[in-house]
């Protein structure tokens, strides 16, 4: 079984990625100081929550919903 911490970063460049396509305007360094930033990342790495066992396009509609609410 993977360890927390490489699903964590797998799903963190997944989340960037997919950042990056909804906006074509972001750098990288942008599109992760965006994700780090995020309420979405502070759940993410808190192993409890266990919000690192959902698929990146999930996790991505949670940080869009937050984005739009920060706005």
């Amino acid at each position: 079984m993977r360890k927390f911490t490489e699903i964590v970063t797998d799903l963190v460049a997944e989340l960037v990625i997919l950042l990056m396509r909804y906006n074509y305007r972001l750098r990288e360094r942008q599109a992760l100081s965006i994700v780090f930033a995020s309420t979405t990342y502070q759940r993410l790495i808190d192993e409890r929550s266990m919000l690192y066992m959902q698929r990146s396009d999930y996790l991505f509609s949670l940080l869009m919903q937050e984005l739009a609410h920060t706005r």
